[in-house]
């Protein structure tokens, strides 16, 4: 049975990406969520940020806002996600984008998901110690 996507409450025959996306909005707040998506609505909201996406490296977008192109360096927000779309590899996504941008697509992907609990920031975690954690850091 075909999955409802989190955007346009469709259900989608040819599946659902599920997105996972975060941002800080202050260095030590991490803040995420994540939704299923059909192709339609990723080809409307996401495609953008997915071209031009650092992770891609054949892309260098150095301060470039990701979704309209303005040069975003006085005014740079970046939002994190991993796509896992069906019958590929994820895709991590590290966008840069300007102000405007990052609101527009922060409140599609707030309307469209679901919040994930809080999960301890680096610092936080260095404090953490456990010989099961350094066995597997090696």
């Amino acid at each position: 049975m075909p999955r409802l996507c989190s955007s346009c409450h469709r259900r989608s025959p040819d599946g659902v990406a599920n997105i996972y996306w975060a941002y800080y909005p202050s260095s030590d707040n991490r803040v995420s969520y994540r939704g299923s998506y059909c192709p339609d609505c990723i080809n409307d909201h996401v495609t953008p940020i997915l071209t031009n996406s650092t992770d891609n490296s054949e892309v260098d977008v150095g301060t470039q806002c990701a979704i309209c192109g303005i040069d975003a360096q006085d005014d740079t927000q970046w939002l994190y996600g991993t796509a896992y779309i069906p019958g590929r590899e994820s895709i991590g996504l590290e966008s840069v984008l300007c102000s405007s941008c990052f609101a527009t697509m922060q409140a599609w992907v707030i309307t469209s998901g679901k919040r994930l609990p809080d999960r301890a920031s680096p610092a936080r975690r260095e404090g953490v110690t456990s010989p099961v954690w350094a066995l597997l850091a090696g």
